[in-house]
């Protein structure tokens, strides 16, 4: 046990070059099915790089690495050695359609934690209810919580492929996505691997060095949640009982309206789950001790699938023969479980950890394990969280309540000026449109001034040459023998 805390308070391993020798790409062909041997078709870095704008915020653009795969490299692989080097594989539906953004929320990490799986072991179709769950909680003011979520959803196991989920009979919260995953919504072949940047690897694990969720495919995933050992709030009672109250939606409206808060909005009135008010959502924020809690376990480093968890103490099993792999053998997933699993009657015993790391502070449960691995541990935080103080936040929701009254007190003084402005540029246009027609007139008269001018300049012309040669026709009358030719009124 003290070998296991002291593994995981170190830090994660270092990030090297992901080589085609990196990888585990062996496996028994008869244990694992053929649906998921397939092959990525990201195996270049340019088709990979394009895909960085769906994974994350552009503010946040250093915080991963993407990577392509390798020909013959499958979902289920996990590096050879992990004490150099990880990272975990994503189907692009997951950003394409489904709306996820690295990294993965903290109720992401607990849905993967509570199931054991990674994250392209829970089926795309799966993570369509998780996305949908948690859009419409923060759509209606609630923070998701896995209690609330294993409320209406049950895991359903299939042998050694994927983890899949469904409504519970009787009480439907969202419509499946897609009616089938497969043909022109096929995702087998479209996976890559993820990790974070040189400067961000606690991305993916907490302060103690412990990853977040499994990086790679484990043997025993999990099907039979037991609620009572999930932790729960009274905003959690609140929540289940209006969302069983409503009728079902598709998660394709819900993720396609998520980005617009007033068609989401009114998606969710219409299937009886109205937001909240503001003062609701501040009473529920208090009763919400938990808001994200920790209830799992997981196999032992050597129960993993490609061999390895995401810190192994040991690196995988090899064979002195060149071409042989680690045996990839997976066990046999127990049969669907069609119902909850029934509380059971009696606490389970103490855990007690060695101390110094903060997972064996907040550790309640234990698995009872002889050899217990990182995810054998039950890891609730409520009794920490139940020490975190409402004060901070509600002085700092009264900051915002008076910053924003100001801002409303500067907006009404902007629109008052802007009153003033407008009916002095209104007064100002009409003395404008007066000076226009004064100047249009003005220009009419001086037009037809120009016009009485030229017509009486003319007259006056005709006038002079008919009165100088009247004149010269009387002065030849006078003197005959005068020679007047050449003579003109010019």
């Amino acid at each position: 046990m003290s070998d296991q805390s002291a593994s995981s308070s170190s830090d994660p391993p270092s990030i090297s070059d992901t080589s085609s020798a990196a990888v585990s790409k062996e496996s028994d062909s008869d244990a694992v099915p053929e649906e998921i041997c397939h092959s990525s078709i990201y195996v270049d870095y340019n088709n990979t790089f394009k895909l960085y704008t769906c994974l994350v915020n552009p503010s946040r653009k250093d915080f991963f690495d993407i990577f392509p795969c390798e020909n013959g490299e499958f979902v289920y692989h996990s590096p050879r050695n992990p004490k150099t080097e990880y990272y975990t594989y994503v189907y692009d539906c997951f950003f394409k359609k489904l709306g996820v953004r690295l990294p993965f929320t903290d109720f992401q990490c607990e849905i993967l934690r509570i199931l054991n799986v990674a994250p392209t072991q829970l089926h795309p179709g799966a993570w369509s209810f998780v996305r949908s769950f948690e859009v419409i909680c923060r759509g209606i003011g609630f923070s998701p919580s896995a209690y609330a979520f294993f409320n209406f959803f049950l895991a359903k196991l299939s042998s050694n492929s994927w983890v899949y989920m469904s409504n519970f009979s009787g009480r439907p919260l969202v419509r499946p996505y897609h009616a089938s995953w497969k043909g022109t919504h096929s995702f087998k072949e479209k996976f890559f691997r993820v990790r974070p940047g040189p400067n961000f690897s606690r991305l993916f694990h907490d302060e103690s060095g412990d990853p977040l969720f499994p990086f790679y495919w484990t043997k025993n995933p999990r099907s039979k949640i037991r609620l009572r050992t999930l932790p729960k709030s009274d905003a959690d009672d609140q929540l289940i009982s209006l969302l069983r109250q409503a009728t079902p939606v598709h998660a394709s409206e819900v993720l396609g309206n998520e980005r617009d808060c007033a068609k989401l909005a009114s998606l969710l009135r219409s299937a009886g789950m109205a937001p909240l008010t503001k003062e609701e959502r501040r009473a529920a924020r208090a009763q919400q001790v938990v808001v994200q809690g920790i209830a799992h376990s997981s196999p032992r480093p050597d129960e993993h699938i490609g061999g390895s968890t995401a810190h192994p103490k040991d690196p995988p099993l090899r064979t002195n023969s060149k071409n042989s792999r680690p045996n990839f053998s997976m066990v046999v997933i127990p049969e669907v479980v069609e119902e909850h699993v029934e509380l059971e009657a009696s606490e389970p015993p103490p855990y007690v950890g060695s101390s110094g790391t903060r997972r064996s502070e907040l550790a309640t449960f234990k698995s009872g394990a002889d050899d217990p691995s990182l995810w054998d541990v039950e890891f609730p935080f409520s009794h920490t969280l139940n020490e975190a103080k409402i004060t901070p936040l509600e002085e700092r929701c009264a900051e915002l309540e008076n910053s924003f009254n100001r801002v409303n007190s500067k907006l009404a003084k902007a629109e008052s000026d802007f009153q003033l402005s407008s009916e002095k540029y209104q007064a100002l246009e009409k003395a404008k449109t007066k000076i226009q027609s004064l100047m249009v007139a003005a220009q009419e008269e001086q037009d037809k001034a120009q016009a009485r001018l030229s017509e009486l300049t003319s007259q006056g012309v005709v006038d002079y040459d008919n009165g100088f040669h009247d004149a010269l026709g009387q002065v030849q009358e006078k003197f005959p023998s005068l020679d007047l030719d050449g003579i003109n009124p010019d």
